[in-house]
């Protein structure tokens, strides 16, 4: 019996606890998430606000408001029209973050060839604060890697005994992936080159199995040259802490997830090679099952390099070190079946049984730094509508706020002043945007101007001037401040 159908049998004990603590897995990552999406009444995240826009022109049937991957935007939109766009949005990325463990359980058992390795892949991303993470900031990636996971675990499946049917599913699901978010495409693709161009080679066909390898490798670098910020960013002063990102004085660890990742990736390589020199690294799985996590494991390494520069809180290096928990779910299961192939299938169990329960109940203390509107920032912004007239455009310096505008006001929000008209132009300041001088200016000018106060709070909470009024109020600012404010800095 092939390795591939032995998994499909057993003890039906072992079929039955392996099913219920997926189970538990998965209602338990859905609650997790829903806790802390539920923990307010407004969207979490810097992009919350983007997510309730674009659900709302859907149903509105315009189609999307801002250009973007669709196709996780479309799956939330039967939630959205069910519980409305914000709760929508959160109902999504609790069920999105509930399915990762499914698809990684599938791939973890496939690389493993057990059950047990199986659920600790799915134990790994569900403990995950980097998943937890995710789920509240960056919602389409979120809804990607499950969608990744099931086309890397449909290769798998497909490589069995290729024919264009079965390898169908798994082209299906990488374009499924595309369609959602294309980071998670480029991951795709480092995870899924080693089975392919194995599979092409242990058919005879080594010239297939090199064009193979050269197409996904100009793919994956296609993929980079259209993100020259990542690009950018893969070069920067060493930081041995490897923390997710690290802005000023703030360091977002998450756990120590990539660290972790890199130490489990690297062992993980190291078994790979040394599995055909010793008798002792030899695991069940077959080879070409196991060349799904050489991909992940290498990637696990490679985003815990110290050099990459992770002080964009927006930017893409900071997402591929916030995904470690994914190639480490992977790469973990490749790792345990190596150094426990010696072992009883009693000892082997009871190890990954204990290991499981350590990713379990890994610190409880995280508290995910989730971005949450405050109430009187929610009411001052919607006090904006209606004050700006037809055709009339927001410039605003901070993206959460420009989202926020679109949401309750209906006006078009820019960060950026330069593609409107200056008779279009009004500005949204936040009172954290202000300088002394800047707030003493804005003071002054009232009584000449139109100064709009929106705040319950404070005056300069959040204010809004025609641009007329701005650049009366830059005219009586020194000269080094209003050279910054011309410049509009944004966040």
């Amino acid at each position: 019996m092939a390795a591939g159908d032995e998994r499909e049998t057993g003890d039906p004990l072992t079929r039955a606890l392996a099913l219920a603590g997926l189970v538990a897995l998965v209602g338990w990552t859905f609650w997790s998430r829903w806790q802390v999406a539920a923990a307010t009444p407004y969207p979490t995240g810097v992009d919350g606000y983007w997510y309730a826009v674009q659900l709302r022109s859907l149903l509105e049937g315009e189609g999307l408001y801002y250009p973007a991957a669709p196709l996780s935007l479309w799956l939330m939109a039967p939630l959205a029209a069910a519980a409305g766009p914000i709760a929508g949005a959160k109902l999504g990325a609790a069920l999105a973050g509930a399915a990762l463990p499914i698809t990684t359980y599938m791939v973890g058992r496939r690389v493993s060839g057990e059950r047990a390795g199986g659920l600790l892949a799915a134990a790994l991303v569900a403990s995950s604060a980097g998943s937890l993470y995710l789920g509240t900031e960056f919602v389409k990636n979120a809804v990607a890697l499950p969608i990744g996971m099931g086309a890397l675990a449909a290769l798998g499946w497909a490589l069995e005994r290729p024919s264009p049917r079965r390898l169908a599913l798994p082209a299906a699901l990488a374009i499924a992936t595309a369609l959602s978010h294309l980071l998670v495409l480029g991951l795709l693709l480092v995870a899924g080159a080693a089975p392919v161009c194995l599979a092409l080679y242990e058919r005879g066909r080594a010239r297939g199995a090199w064009l193979a390898a050269a197409a996904l490798g100009l793919c994956a670098a296609l993929l980079l040259a259209s993100r020259p910020e990542l690009v950018a960013g893969l070069v920067g002063p060493a930081d041995w802490s490897l923390p997710a990102l690290r802005v000023g004085g703030r360091a977002l660890f998450l756990q120590r997830e990539v660290a972790l990742a890199g130490a489990i990736g690297l062992l993980a390589l190291l078994s790979a090679a040394l599995a055909p020199r010793l008798w002792a690294l030899r695991p069940a799985a077959p080879r070409r099952d196991r060349a799904l996590a050489w991909g992940p494991a290498a990637w696990a390494v490679a985003i815990a390099l110290p050099w990459l520069a992770v002080g964009d809180p927006e930017g893409p290096v900071f997402r591929l070190r916030l995904m470690a928990f994914a190639p480490l779910a992977v790469a973990a299961p490749l790792c345990a079946s190596a150094l426990l192939a010696r072992c009883s299938p009693a000892w082997r169990m009871t190890i990954l049984m204990l290991v499981i329960g350590a990713a379990l109940v890994r610190p409880r203390g995280y508290q995910a730094p989730v971005v949450r509107v405050h109430p009187d920032l929610a009411a001052a912004v919607e006090a904006a509508r209606g004050r700006v007239p037809p055709g009339g455009v927001l410039i605003t310096p901070e993206r959460h706020i420009a989202f926020m505008a679109v949401w309750y006001t209906r006006v078009e929000a820019r960060l950026r002043p330069e593609p409107v008209a200056p008779e279009r132009r009004w500005r949204l300041i936040p009172m954290a945007y202000m300088s002394e001088h800047l707030a003493r200016a804005i003071d002054e000018v009232r009584e000449e101007q139109p100064v709009i106060s929106l705040h319950r709070g404070h005056p300069l909470g959040l204010v809004l001037l025609p641009e007329a009024t701005w650049r009366a109020v830059l005219s009586r600012l020194p000269l080094a401040e209003r050279d910054h404010y011309r410049r509009w800095v944004t966040y």
